[in-house]
């Protein structure tokens, strides 16, 4: 039996904090698709980080499922290439799940949290990129845990209710 955790539950304040990295989106040269790029030296990772991969990996198994259901093609982890016009420096970003309709034109852009933290700025950067290559796509979050920043009229608790900026609890 699987009972529902209470908002006071969901709400609990989260074991570690994230700081945001400011993201400035200007007019891009050109954006693209590409390879796995050769991983830096990493340090060895914490509890907390192994924790959210598994649990990133729980959820990239669920979206799976439920792409095909819709036929919908996933991009998982796919790195892109862009650089903005007054730079002469290529950048990369990876998204952590990208859900692609069949014709190409509409998806949607999800970034996984183990506990929510603020992605919109990391989204917003997405969204322009994946614009970019055509495809319109809704910006949401998938966490595991709320914090009591987590803006509760963004919760939605299926997958049909997503809307821009949405915030779904997946219980993987």
């Amino acid at each position: 039996m699987t009972l529902e955790p209470s908002m006071d539950e969901l709400l609990a304040p989260a074991a570690h904090s994230i700081r945001e990295r400011s993201r400035v989106v200007a007019p891009l040269s050109f954006v693209r698709r590409t390879a796995a790029t050769r991983s830096r030296v990493v340090p060895k990772e914490t509890a907390a980080q192994r924790d959210g991969r598994r649990y990133e990996a729980r959820v990239g198994r669920w979206l799976a499922l439920r792409a095909a259901a819709l036929g919908l093609t996933v991009w998982d982890h796919t790195w892109l290439e862009y650089q903005f016009c007054h730079e002469s420096r290529t950048r990369r970003a990876q998204p952590d799940f990208v859900l692609e309709a069949e014709d190409g034109g509409f998806g949607y852009v999800f970034e996984v949290k183990q506990t929510w933290v603020d992605t919109t700025t990391q989204l917003e950067l997405y969204t322009t990129l994946l614009h970019a290559l055509g495809l319109d796509v809704i910006p949401a979050t998938l966490c595991h845990n709320l914090t009591p920043d987590t803006p509760r009229d963004l919760i939605v608790r299926s997958f049909d209710d997503i809307e821009a900026g949405s915030v779904m609890l997946v219980r993987k």
